[in-house]
């Protein structure tokens, strides 16, 4: 019986194994897709090379199994989106969720991550989500952090493409509160030097980095767990030490340390320097305890002016009446202070009166409490801007010392903190957070007040196809034109992504039908530059015109008018919106119709040569004309310059195709179109844009546009270069056969050039002369 048992257990291991090799040798190349920004898993050299404690995983796993393994670094956003659509079989460093794991399959575990909430140090109360409600909190596109923040009910999220991009904008004092996963955090932190400006929180929550395969793609899942079990732990170590260990950037323990000890030999300093106050006013007395010190009174006076002149306050000894006896006033510390003379001075011979009395009362209250509390002034009298905070101690009896700390910066600092809690970051305008808190007692303190309640239509058209920066410009716009046009005492507030509210006291229902056209009609006048979507709002209004009605009552009924207006709005965009793209292209001279006809009538006829079907030659005519329809979404200064483009401006130039696929798939005529948009500047070796695919995974309709488009452009011209002859293009063509061209497609379009160009140049009169007809 045992025999048995043991022969099945056998037989199940050899099967396993042998399914395992097999599976393996099927496969000898893997695409991973992988976050760039993400120290010290995945990042980026100086040099632009990827490297990281992940990316060394993947080099082992490549020795240990024989499989090649291609690493594609991107952001995190990007990652995600290319892996969803297919381009890539692994996607690593991820997070697991119940939304990914309905499209993924995950391999074992790899790392602990934990993830923090990191705030300017001058906030106090931060301990868990639950307390950063209320302001806004940077994160990640794509991040699993942004999932947690909107279940938790934070509705106030700033998204940055990477974690690099949220330290900076702390650095820039753009955000004060970020969610972050530690070990990038303490990276970036200690990077640009600002780990002391920022606390932490413990972690709001764990997770592990996982290894993701496309749902139900086992064969691949069962390779990967068996070739990563392969990776001893001793080598796994070595990789950590590699970039934890050795890492100065990444130690913060030991800075911290360092930071303690530091600290504490300048309060140590300080404390000899007071000592050394009291013994300069003692000598006479203490000459024979001196004389046995370990350090001579010289030597020991030299150090102390050292620490003394290191330190930025001001300090100052008086006696009990008042008068300055001494004092560490150097060029260095303020040209104000070192201009006046302060030895045998009192506070009244120095400092205009209403300063020296509030500065007398601080002093007396001392003298009576021996205990000192901080008092702030300023010397705007005498041309300083500066705050100043001072605070007394007593050296004896018969002398007090009086430090003086610059704290312009941190009043600059709380002024900030206490805008962020009330105002909107893009608008300046007041946030929600202000608006509940406002609202929360309106009824005690009004009787009478009217609610507008606006929502920007096509906000989310706009984000997707011209990207959320001129969505961003969009609302700024909105925000300054409803601040323009309501009453100068009414409450303007920004209460969610696309929303806005007004509160406005004492007021009718005429008066605020009168408001609501006023914004109308001055919309209608200021539509903003770059956008082809008409700047529109949906409005609705309230008025409490009872005493027993309540804000939550009126709120609702302004709410539900703003809808319904909303859902006639819906409807009349969503007819005609190929028009209005149209219509942008050519008011911006970036199309015109008579290439786009050409490129129609060019491609249609090589669709012909190859024997295509009607359908295929509907599109590729539908394409020829909106292949370009993502150049609406770039600044004209780069379109149209004349000049050579910087690499960040051909950066930038690139991004139409990715914005006219956004475009086209918002927009049902055009939909069908899309990912020919997207590809239509891939190269036939491979080495075109975005995907860097080849030959025939280059979709057909984009192959031969590819060819038409470059011939068209030769013989046209252009802002930066003037046209070349029809033999020249050619040529040209010939030349870049297999390069950047489908070889066959160059051999038929020039044969629609020898063979049909009469037949053409007829069709394109035909067109023109029917155009002219129809205006």
């Amino acid at each position: 019986m045992k025999r048995t048992i043991y022969s099945s257990i056998l037989i199940s291991l050899i099967l396993i194994l042998t399914f395992s090799i097999s599976a393996m040798a099927e496969i000898d190349t893997i695409k991973v897709v992988i976050d760039d920004n993400y120290p010290p898993f995945s990042f980026r050299s100086t040099s632009g090379e990827l490297n990281g404690i992940s990316i060394d995983h993947w080099k082992l796993f490549e020795e240990k199994t024989g499989i090649k393994v291609e690493i594609f670094g991107t952001n995190w956003n990007d990652a995600q989106e290319l892996m969803k659509r297919e381009k890539f079989d692994v996607i690593d460093t991820m997070f697991k969720s119940e939304e990914r794991e309905k499209i993924y399959d995950f391999t074992e575990s790899y790392a602990e991550i934990d993830t923090s909430f990191y705030f300017y140090n001058n906030i106090s109360g931060i301990t868990d989500i639950e307390s950063a409600k209320g302001f806004t909190v940077a994160s990640k596109k794509g991040g699993y952090s942004v999932e947690v923040l909107e279940k938790s009910g934070i509705d106030s999220i700033i998204l940055y493409d990477s974690y690099e991009d949220i330290i900076n904008a702390a650095n820039e004092s753009e955000i004060v509160m970020f969610i972050m996963d530690q070990p990038s955090a303490k990276y970036y932190l200690y990077k640009l030097g600002i780990q002391d400006k920022y606390n932490y929180t413990e972690p709001v929550y764990s997770n592990y980095f996982y290894r993701a395969v496309k749902e139900g793609n086992t064969e691949l899942l069962t390779i990967l767990n068996s070739g990563f079990d392969k990776i001893t732990a001793k080598e796994i170590n070595q990789i950590n030490e590699k970039w934890y260990g050795k890492s100065n950037l990444l130690n913060g323990e030991y800075i911290h340390h360092a930071i303690i000890i530091v600290s504490s030999l300048v309060a140590l300093l300080i404390i000899l320097f007071l000592m050394s106050l009291y013994l300069k006013f003692k000598v006479d007395q203490k000459t024979k305890e001196l004389s046995v010190a370990l350090m001579s009174k010289k030597t020991l006076n030299q150090h102390l002016q050292a620490v003394l002149n290191a330190i930025p306050d001001l300090i100052f000894v008086l006696d009990s009446n008042g008068v300055f006896r001494d004092d560490n006033i150097k060029e260095q510390k303020g040209a104000l202070y070192s201009k006046k003379e302060f030895i045998g001075k009192s506070i009244e011979d120095l400092l205009p009166s209403e300063i020296a009395k509030g500065l007398r009362g601080a002093f007396e209250k001392f003298e009576e409490s021996n205990n000192s509390e901080p008092y702030e002034y300023s010397l705007f009298e005498l041309g300083d801007n500066s705050v100043y905070q001072l605070r007394f101690s007593r050296i004896n009896e018969e002398r007090i010392l009086a430090i003086v700390h610059d704290i312009t910066e941190q009043k600059e600092i709380e002024k900030r903190i206490i805008k962020f809690a009330n105002n909107d970051i893009l608008t300046g305008i007041y946030n929600r957070n202000y608006f509940e808190k406002y609202t929360s007692d309106i009824d005690e303190k009004s009787n009478h007040y009217g609610i507008l309640i606006c929502d920007v239509d096509a906000m989310k058209f706009i984000n997707d196809t011209l990207g959320h920066l001129e969505g961003d410009k969009h609302l700024e716009h909105i925000a300054e034109l409803l601040k323009d046009n309501i009453p100068e005492d009414s409450l303007l507030a920004r209460i969610g992504g696309d929303e806005f509210a007004v509160i406005i006291n004492d007021v009718s229902t005429d008066i605020m039908e009168e408001i609501k056209k006023k914004i109308k009609s001055e919309l209608s006048k200021n539509t903003v530059n770059n956008t082809f979507i008409d700047s529109k709002l949906s409005i609705g209004y309230a008025v409490k015109e009872n005493d027993s009605d309540i804000f939550r009552e009126v709120f609702k009924k302004a709410d539900n008018e703003m809808y319904l207006e909303k859902l006639s709005h819906r409807y009349s965009f969503k007819t005609g919106s190929i028009t209005l793209l149209v219509k942008m292209l050519e008011e911006r001279n970036l199309e015109t119709k008579e290439h786009a006809q050409k490129l129609d009538e060019y491609c249609v006829a090589v669709a012909k040569k190859l024997n295509s079907e009607e359908s295929f030659i509907n599109r590729i005519s539908l394409f020829a004309k909106y292949h370009d329809i993502g150049k609406i979404g770039i600044s004209d200064s780069i379109l149209l310059k004349p000049d050579k483009l910087t690499k960040y401006e051909y950066e930038e130039i690139k991004k139409y195709a990715e914005i006219g696929y956004r475009i086209a798939k918002s927009i049902t005529e055009i939909e069908n179109i899309a990912d020919l948009i997207y590809r239509h500047h891939e190269w036939y070796n491979g080495e075109g844009y975005p995907f860097k695919i080849k030959g025939e995974e280059i979709p057909l309709e984009c192959r031969i546009l590819s060819v038409v488009d470059a011939y068209d452009a030769m013989i046209s011209d252009r802002p930066y270069r003037k046209a070349i002859s029809k033999e020249e293009a050619v040529k040209e063509l010939i030349r870049f056969k297999s390069i950047q061209f489908d070889p066959q497609i160059v051999d038929l379009f020039i044969e629609v050039l020898n063979n049909d160009s009469e037949e053409l140049i007829i069709n394109l009169l035909e067109k023109s002369i029917e155009e002219n007809n129809h205006m």
